[in-house]
This record gives C-alpha cells, sequence and structure tokens, in this order.
C-alpha cells in the first residue's frame, strides 16, 4: 500500500514535468515520510516471519526461491547460496524431489493453491515429514508476480523416512518364517509404522512383490478407508485391481504393466469402490525399492486418499465432455471432410484434456508406416513426426497392437521403445495414444467379401504433454470416444467414395451395355436384312422355275421345289424370331394401368382361335400398372403355344390369377397332351421343340421370348404337367412396375 502511494506521488510530480530540485519542500517531507513507513513495514514484516516456527518461502513466477526465513536456516544448516533458485532441493529426501517438481508443474499453470507433504533433512542428517503450502500473489490483471507460501512440520514425524526404509527384523521381507507368520507380525508388531499411520490417517502405506504386486504388507488404514478386511489384502491375488473402479481398471491395470516393464517409479489417480460400495479417489504414488546390486526387490508406496479434495475441485467435466463429443458428432454427421474434421479433433482434444501437442497419424498399409495427418501445438512440422515406423519396439507399433490406451508418464527412462529418442527431442514428457479403429491383429475375419475392410486399424491418435501429467480416466476415456467417433467417420468417407466408385463403374457400364445393345440391335437388323434378301431370291426364283416347266417336271420334282421353298420359309421364320428374342424384354414403355381380362380378350381376338376351341378367363384377374406390352407378348407366347400345339380342335385353356401380395401370379392351363417332366426345362430354350418341325411348323422361339420377358421383371416362370393330363404355366408378374 506505502509502495503505491509512493509511486502515485513520483508519478504526480513527473506529469507535472517537475525535477528533483524543483520539488517543493512538503512534498519531499511526503516522499520522506512515506519511505520510511515503507521500510518500517518490511522491517517489521521480516521480524514476523524469523519468529513464526515455520519455514517460510518467497519464491518468483517460475518457482525459482529467492527468500527463506530464518527457520530454514536453522533446520537444514544450508547458506543462503546453497538454497536460492532450485538448490533448496537437495534438503528433501531423494524419493520426494522428483514429485515436489512433478506437482509444481501440475499447479502452476494455471496456478492454484500449493499443498503437498514431502521429507526435509535436518542439519543432523535426519527427515522429518513437513507440510508445504504456498499461495499465488497476483496483480490486478491476473499475472502472477510471486509465491509466498510455508512448510510447517508434522508433530511426532521425526525419522519417519528411515523408519519406512528400515523395519525391525520380525518384519522383514526376508525373514526365513513363513509368509504368513510374517504377515501376522506384519500387522500385530508394535514397531514404528503404526506412528507413520498415525501421521498419515488418510493414507494407506503399502509394499508389495516387485513383479506381480502381491501385497506383503498393508497399513490399517486400509481397512478404514475402504472397509475391506486386510487378510484379503495381503492373500487374495490381484485383490486391487479388483476394487478399482471398473471405469478406470483397465488402463490403471495398463500402466502398471508398463511400471513394471521400464522398472520405474509411478503416480496415478483413480477411483476405487468401498464395501459398502462408495467411491473413494486415491492418488497412488509407488517407487522402487533396490537392494544393493541394484536388483529389484519390491515395490513401496503411499495410497493418499484424495475424495474430498477431488470433490472439491470438482472431478473433470462430463458435461463438458459430452459436448464436446456431441459438437464433434454434428460435424461428422453433416459429412464434414475426414481432414477438416482430424484439424478439429486435435484442437479439441488439446483443449478439453489440457495438453500442449495432439497428432493424428494415419495409418499407410501399402508402405507400413504411419503418416501425420493432423496436428496442434507443434509450431512448425517436425520431419521426425512427419512419418513414423510401427514395428513391434516403437511406442507407436505398441500403440496399433494394443487394443487399450498407452499410457506414459514419463517418456524418458523408456528405453525399450527405440522411437523414445525422437519424442524426447519434441520435449515430450508424458503422453497418451491410442489407437483409430480396431487394433492390429483384433481384426475379425470378413464374413463376405463386401465386409472386407470395414472393421481395420485407421491410424493413431496421441497426445503429449511437456510437463508431467497423471491422465484420469476421464482424460484416457474422452481420447478413446474421439478415436472411435475417427474411426466411424473414416470409415464412413471410405465407404461413400466406394459407393461413389461403384455409382461411376455402374453408369460407365450401363452406358457401355446401352451401345452394346445398340450395336446388336444394328447387327441383327442388318444381319436379318441381308439373310432374308437372298432367302426370298431363292423362294422366288423357285416359284418361278415351278410356273415356267411345271409341265415337264415330274411330281418328285414338283414336291422337291415345294420341300425347298418350305425351309426357305422356315429359315425366314427362324430369323424373325432370332430378331424378337434378341429385342425382347428391352423394348421400354411408360407404365400404365392394364386390366388383364380385357388385355387377354385383345390377345385372343389376334390369335384367332378355332371355333371349337374354348379359352375361359377367371373373373378375379386383376387390374395392375405395368408395361402393358411386354405382359400381351407373354400371354401371346404361351396362348399361342397352347393352341397350336392341342390335339384337338374342341380345346380349352384356362387363365387365371393368384395375390401373393408384392406379386401376382397368373396360370395358363389347357387340357392337352402334356409334356413329360424330362423336357421341363428345355422347351425353354431357344429354337427347342419337341416335334419334328416337318410334322408341326414351329421355330421354338416364344416359350423362350416369354421365359426372358417374365425373368427380365424380376419374375419366374415353370411348367407343371405329365405327359397325356395337361400342361400348366405359372409365372409371377410385379404389382408396380
Amino acid at each position: 500500500m506505502l509502495g503505491h502511494d509512493l509511486e502515485r506521488m513520483m508519478d504526480r510530480c513527473s506529469d507535472s514535468n517537475q525535477t528533483t530540485a524543483g520539488f517543493n519542500s512538503e512534498s519531499s517531507k511526503k516522499i520522506q515520510h512515506l519511505k520510511q513507513r515503507l521500510y518500517t513495514s518490511e522491517a517489521r514484516a521480516h521480524c514476523l516471519l524469523a519468529t513464526l516456527p515455520q519455514i517460510v518461502w518467497v519464491a518468483t513466477a517460475q518457482g525459482k526461491v529467492t527468500n527463506l526465513s530464518k527457520r530454514w536456516y536453522e533446520y537444514t544448516g544450508l547458506t543462503a547460496t546453497q538454497s536460492v533458485g532450485w538448490r533448496f532441493l537437495q534438503a528433501f529426501h531423494p524419493e520426494d524431489r522428483d514429485r515436489v517438481v512433478r506437482y509444481w508443474e501440475e499447479i502452476s499453470y494455471p496456478p492454484q493453491h500449493y499443498q503437498i507433504q514431502c521429507r526435509i533433512q535436518d542439519a543432523d542428517g535426519n527427515y522429518c515429514w513437513f507440510e508445504g503450502q504456498g499461495t499465488p500473489i497476483c496483480s490486478p490483471d491476473g499475472e502472477v508476480l510471486e509465491w509466498i507460501g510455508t512448510y510447517s512440520l508434522i508433530e511426532s514425524s521425526t525419522q519417519v523416512a528411515e523408519t519406512y526404509e528400515q523395519k525391525p527384523p520380525a518384519a522383514r521381507l526376508d525373514s526365513p518364517e513363513s509368509d504368513t507368520l510374517q504377515r501376522s507380525q506384519e500387522l500385530t508388531e508394535p514397531s514404528q509404522l503404526s506412528l507413520l499411520e498415525q501421521e498419515l490417517p488418510q493414507a494407506i502405506i503399502w509394499e508389495a512383490e516387485a513383479t506381480n504386486r502381491q501385497f506383503t504388507f498393508v497399513s490399517h488404514n486400509a481397512e478404514r478407508i475402504l472397509g475391506y478386511p486386510i487378510e484379503r489384502w495381503l492373500e487374495e491375488p490381484d485383490f486391487l485391481a479388483k476394487v478399482i473402479h471398473p471405469d478406470d481398471r483397465q488402463w490403471v491395470l495398463e500402466q502398471w504393466r508398463q511400471e513394471a516393464q521400464n522398472n520405474r517409479d509411478g503416480e496415478i489417480k483413480y477411483r476405487c469402490l468401498s464395501a459398502d460400495n462408495r467411491v473413494v479417489w486415491f492418488r497412488d504414488r509407488d517407487f522402487v525399492v533396490e537392494d544393493q546390486q541394484r536388483h529389484l526387490r519390491k515395490r513401496r508406496g503411499l495410497m493418499i486418499d484424495i475424495t474430498a479434495t477431488q470433490q472439491e475441485s470438482g472431478q473433470p467435466d462430463s458435461y463438458g465432455y459430452t459436448a464436446a463429443l456431441t459438437q464433434l458428432g454434428k460435424q461428422a454427421i453433416d459429412n464434414t471432410n475426414v481432414s477438416v474434421l482430424m484439424h478439429s479433433s486435435v484442437r479439441l482434444v488439446s483443449e478439453m484434456i489440457g495438453v500442449e501437442c495432439c497428432h493424428i497419424f494415419e495409418w499407410q498399409p501399402e508402405e507400413k508406416r504411419l503418416q501425420q495427418s493432423a496436428s496442434v501445438g507443434e509450431q512448425q512440422p517436425t520431419p521426425a513426426l512427419e512419418s513414423l515406423a510401427v514395428d513391434a519396439q516403437s511406442l507407436m507399433g505398441c500403440t496399433m497392437r494394443s487394443p487399450q490406451p498407452v499410457i506414459m508418464d514419463d517418456v524418458h527412462p523408456a528405453t525399450h521403445f527405440h522411437d523414445a529418442s525422437s519424442l524426447k527431442n519434441q520435449g515430450w514428457v508424458s503422453g497418451v495414444s491410442v489407437v483409430i479403429g480396431t487394433a492390429l491383429g483384433q481384426e475379425p475375419p470378413p464374413q463376405s467379401p463386401t465386409d472386407e475392410g470395414k472393421a481395420s486399424c485407421f491410424g493413431v491418435l496421441a497426445a503429449y504433454s511437456h510437463k508431467h501429467r497423471c491422465f484420469i480416466s476421464r482424460d484416457v476415456e474422452f481420447l478413446q470416444a474421439v478415436a472411435n467417433l475417427l474411426a466411424l467417420a473414416i470409415r464412413s468417407q471410405r465407404a461413400f467414395d466406394a459407393l461413389g466408385n461403384r455409382d461411376y463403374q455402374l453408369s460407365y457400364m450401363r452406358t457401355s451395355l446401352a451401345n452394346r445393345n445398340s450395336e446388336l440391335d444394328h447387327f441383327t437388323y442388318v444381319a436379318s436384312h441381308d439373310l432374308k434378301a437372298p432367302l426370298r431370291a431363292i423362294a422366288n426364283l423357285s416359284q418361278w422355275i415351278e410356273e415356267d416347266i411345271s409341265e415337264q417336271l415330274e411330281a418328285e420334282n414338283l414336291y422337291q421345289m415345294q420341300l425347298m421353298r418350305g425351309r426357305v420359309y422356315r429359315l425366314d421364320a427362324l430369323i424373325d424370331g432370332l430378331l424378337q428374342y434378341s429385342r425382347a424384354g428391352r423394348s421400354k414403355t411408360p407404365p400404365e394401368q392394364v386390366a388383364v381380362e380385357k388385355l387377354l380378350e385383345q390377345v385372343i381376338l389376334a390369335l384367332d382361335p378355332p371355333t371349337e376351341f374354348t379359352i375361359k378367363l377367371d373373373s378375379m384377374l386383376p387390374t395392375l400398372v405395368t408395361e402393358r406390352l411386354l405382359l400381351q407378348q407373354v400371354f401371346t407366347h404361351l396362348l399361342s403355344n397352347a393352341i397350336r400345339h392341342h390335339p384337338r380342335q374342341d380345346g380349352t385353356v384356362v387363365v387365371r390369377a393368384q395375390d401373393l401380395g408384392d406379386c401376382y401370379e397368373f396360370a395358363v392351363a389347357d387340357d392337352g397332351a402334356g409334356i413329360a417332366p424330362c423336357f421341363h426345362q428345355k422347351i425353354f430354350v431357344i429354337f427347342q421343340t419337341l416335334q419334328a418341325r416337318d410334322t408341326t411348323e414351329n421355330t421354338g422361339v416364344g416359350l423362350a421370348i416369354a421365359k426372358k420377358i417374365v425373368e427380365g421383371k424380376g419374375g419366374t416362370i415353370r411348367l407343371e404337367s405329365q405327359e397325356g393330363q395337361g400342361a400348366t404355366f405359372y409365372f409371377t408378374w410385379p404389382k408396380l412396375c
């Protein structure tokens, strides 16, 4: 306050363009008075801080310590030179230093209240537990000017770290007694671990086998916090995995697997379900314990109950995630180009889960590589990331082969991925990646040729931070949901593109078919004309010869001349039949309403059957919308066939119809000689006849044309007949054209 008053005074003097020499005595006295008050206030603050039992610290906006209270130097024995900047961390327990730095990175942007428990070494080399707190000092516009905070000693915590590291002999893991006795001693021995439990009532202290996380020690707080007996923790395999919240279980187990594979410490936040079905949030910090030969011996950890803090700060906004996914889904439904959708996705992921970098790598199956398709957070394209290999020893290759998200809380110690160096070069520290589509090797076999490629791997969606991050389940679930939506959009666009290609191919084939039909029509017309012209000449010439020398020809010669003309006329009829067959069903006429009964009356009139011949029409014949000419041709050929091949002049034909729902089934039945079953298929073949053409003049084209027309309309035609029992031809016809 005094500083601001002094500044305002100086500003007023400056604005009036007065020099120091020109100040009047009254102004000079006021400035001196304000300076004296400012110095007095600062001295009072320093004296007050020196008398406080807590360690008081002041740091820059970037976290570098600039001032520490007298209590710090008395407790640690360090000098000011050894403490300012980040050098104060040398007094912290080695296992706490990285955790303190990571926690600072998490809360410094955006600035939040600082609160953490850690161990600080005193001048005699002993460690005590302290609770640290800090608050940002901000300008009126929200800019952080500096940080101020304290470290308070947690009572009765002296030598806590040594107690935790050095258990009494009866509780050691390498004791020769049996496992059961050893666990009993760990639970009942009044060791100093009880002291640690009392000091950390909201934490579960645990120790487990290094390889399988089978608990060998669990503090009694576990039973109080979650409600499960200690014996279950110690005796049931994978007990903790069973009580982790189902939504968090898979990715937490994957995180543990990666920690075990890399032999590294870990910190993760997840939910558990208590015995009374409450949701309890934990921040689980575990670290590896090695022997003198640096062989991995066990894992120890601290599960801190952060449920209250989580509820106060609020869990990740599920509504916000849902709204973001809805927005992205709307873009996909609006047929947004996949490339645009990818860029929207990386921006949304970066914003929602708070990461600096987000990338989409698209799978190129021909090249067996990933190609970067969308990115946010990089100032310029990175050549090392434009194309990535996907073998099993690479991070992206592992992601593409894993049905679960791959989470890395610290990429720097990762040595089993040969592409880890390129990730480090980009400054990536923590990250999570998920496959877009189906993981390689997980695709179900296609059920049909059209299913090929429907379930496939499209690429990888990766989010990375330059800071240490603890990705919670909501972050991972949101990332997976975005990947699933992208997979659906990519699959839809590829199907749409394939459909467009098929449509183009179909259009091309349709045009090609029309051209072929046109060429065929022209060919048949020319061929029939060229063939029929000499036939007509032969018939006419034979007729003229017979007329000119008929008196000189014997009866046998006259018969031969007539037989020749008959063959000529038959060949002419065959050419006409071939022409009709080639054009059958291809003539397009507009659909119209057709009353079948009236249509049949016109057909019968045109056929002109013998007077004694009877054709009966069912009274329930329908009226439908169809192409009149095609239906008329079918009835013409069937009725003509029944009349021509009937053995009697007084034969009978009956025409009836039956409604089959989407079509009608018509029947043309006669009481003629019938057809043996062995010929039922032969009669529909072009030019096939059952009687010699010299006996009954017939081209064998009519039934073939009828079959072609019916099948062209999507119907079927069949024959039911026995020799000597008449014949019934059935065919179906659609109700709507």
